[in-house]
C-alpha cells in the first residue's frame, strides 16, 4: 500500500513518493502495522531510478536481477516486450507460485546524461503469471500506482496542477507567484484532496511525501527543511481555531548516509531505509505533522448510513452564509473528496430578532436520522435559514442557532 505520483511534460517530469510499509494482519494482532520508514526508490548503477509499490519481499528480489542487467538497458530498449530488462523480470515471475499473489508496480527514469535526454516508463507484474506490463509514461497526463489511485480523481487533479505548473516560466511575475503559493505539486496537493485522516491508515499511505524532479539528463531527490503555516475558518465551540504551524525535514545524514525525517516541532526523528534493505519494525511508527487533531476532521465522526451532512456557517456584521454538504463515505473506509453541495445561502442583513443568535461555528457536522435524510436532501435548499423546519431535522441545530 502506498502512492507514487508522477506527472511528466515532454522532457520533464516530477514524482511523489509516500515512506508507509503495510504489514498485515499477524495471529498475535487484529490491526495492520503501519511504518512511516521506508524510501520506495532504487538506484540501479548512475542512469537508472525505480520508484516501487506492492509486495515488499517481491520488490527486494527484483533489484538485484535489475541489477545483474543494468549495463544492457537503454533509453531505446527499457520498455520493448523482447527487451533485456521485461524478459529477466518476466522469467522470474513466471517462475514463482500463484499463492500467495504478490503484485508489484513501479515508475522508473533512466537518464542519458550525454545527450541530455530520459525515458519515464511504467510497469506492472503479477507472480506466476506471463502478465508484466511495461509502457511509456503519458506526457500532459498524472499516472498513479499503489493504493493512492483508490482517492477519487486524484489523478486528474494532480494532472490539472502539473499542467499549470508545467506552464510556470511563461507566466508573468505576478501569477508565479501565486502559481507558487496555490499550484505546489507536492504533498500538501495531495492533503487538499480532504477525505478526512482515515484515508492515510485505510490506504497505507504517509502524510508526507519526497519530491523528485527529471530534467533532460538529470534527475535530484529534493531534500530540506518545509515550514508551513495552516490556517482554518473552523471553530472550537465559540473560540477560532488557531493557525498551525509544522516544521520538519527530510535529509541524509553525512555520516550514516541514511535518509532522516524530523519534526522540528516534536523533535520525533524517523530513519528512512531505501527499499532494497528495509526490514520489518517491532511496532508502529507514523511520521505526521499535520496537527489533524486541531482541524476539522471528516474521520472523527461517524456517519448516518453512508453519508454525513456538514455546514460552514459563518457570521460577520450584517451578515451570515450557509452551505451545506452531503459527504459520501466510500467503501474503502474513507470519504469522498468531492462534497455534494445541497444548499447555499446568504442572510444579509440578519433581522434585528436573530442578532446574536447565530453561532459562529465554522464547519460541523449535522446530526440528521438517516430514516429522514432524504427528505432533508430534497427540501433543504428551500430552508436554509427556516429555523423551525430545520430543527425537525437536524438534532444539534442549538449549536449553530440559540
Amino acid at each position: 500500500m502506498t502512492i507514487v505520483a508522477a506527472y511528466r511534460y515532454g522532457p520533464f517530469a516530477i514524482v511523489l513518493n509516500d515512506f508507509r510499509i503495510t504489514h498485515d494482519y499477524t495471529p498475535h494482532s487484529s490491526q495492520v502495522k503501519q511504518i512511516d520508514a521506508c524510501m520506495k526508490f532504487a538506484k540501479i548503477g548512475s542512469r537508472i531510478g525505480i520508484f516501487f509499490a506492492g509486495d515488499v519481499a517481491l520488490i527486494q528480489k527484483l533489484i538485484p536481477l535489475i541489477r545483474q542487467v543494468e549495463s544492457q538497458i537503454t533509453i531505446t530498449n527499457v520498455i520493448n516486450s523482447d527487451g533485456i530488462l521485461r524478459q529477466t523480470l518476466l522469467k522470474y515471475i513466471q517462475g514463482l507460485s500463484k499463492s500467495p499473489r504478490m503484485v508489484f508496480q513501479a515508475i522508473g527514469i533512466i537518464i542519458d546524461q550525454k545527450a541530455g535526454c530520459n525515458e519515464v516508463f511504467q510497469l506492472e507484474g503479477v507472480s506466476g503469471t506471463d502478465t508484466l506490463r511495461m509502457c511509456k509514461l503519458p506526457s500532459g497526463k498524472c499516472t498513479i500506482i499503489g493504493d493512492g489511485v483508490k482517492v477519487p480523481n486524484l489523478d486528474k487533479y494532480l494532472t490539472n496542477v502539473g499542467r499549470y505548473w508545467s506552464t510556470y516560466k511563461k507566466l508573468s511575475a505576478r501569477r508565479r507567484y501565486r502559481s507558487i503559493r496555490n499550484y505546489k505539486f507536492d504533498q500538501q496537493t495531495v492533503a487538499k484532496r480532504d477525505c478526512g485522516s482515515a484515508v492515510y491508515r485505510r490506504l497505507g499511505i504517509s502524510p508526507h511525501f519526497a519530491v523528485s524532479l527529471i530534467g533532460r539528463g538529470s534527475f535530484i531527490m529534493q531534500g530540506g527543511t518545509t515550514t508551513e503555516k495552516h490556517f482554518t475558518t473552523d471553530f472550537i465551540g465559540t473560540t477560532p481555531t488557531p493557525p498551525s504551524f509544522i516544521e520538519y525535514s527530510m535529509k541524509r545524514d553525512p555520516q550514516t548516509h541514511s535518509i532522516v525525517l524530523t519534526d522540528h516541532k516534536t523533535n520525533q526523528q524517523v530513519t528512512v531505509e531505501e527499499i532494497e534493505r528495509y526490514r520489518e519494525k517491532i511496532d508502529d511508527i507514523i511520521f505526521d505533522t499535520q496537527d489533524t487533531a486541531v482541524k476539522f476532521d471528516l474521520s472523527a465522526f461517524e456517519a448516518s448510513g453512508d453519508a454525513l451532512y456538514v455546514m460552514n456557517q459563518w457570521v460577520d456584521d450584517g451578515f451570515v452564509e450557509r452551505c451545506i454538504d452531503k459527504c459520501v463515505l466510500l467503501e474503502d473506509g474513507f470519504y469522498c473528496p468531492e462534497y455534494i453541495r445541497l444548499a447555499s445561502d446568504i442572510l444579509e442583513p440578519i433581522p434585528g430578532g436573530q442578532l446574536g443568535r447565530y453561532m459562529r461555528s465554522g464547519k460541523h457536522v449535522l446530526y440528521i436520522s438517516n430514516t429522514i435524510s432524504g427528505e432533508f436532501e430534497q427540501s433543504i435548499k428551500d430552508h436554509v435559514f427556516d429555523h423551525e423546519w430545520l430543527e425537525q431535522y437536524i438534532q444539534n441545530y442549538s449549536d449553530y442557532f440559540v
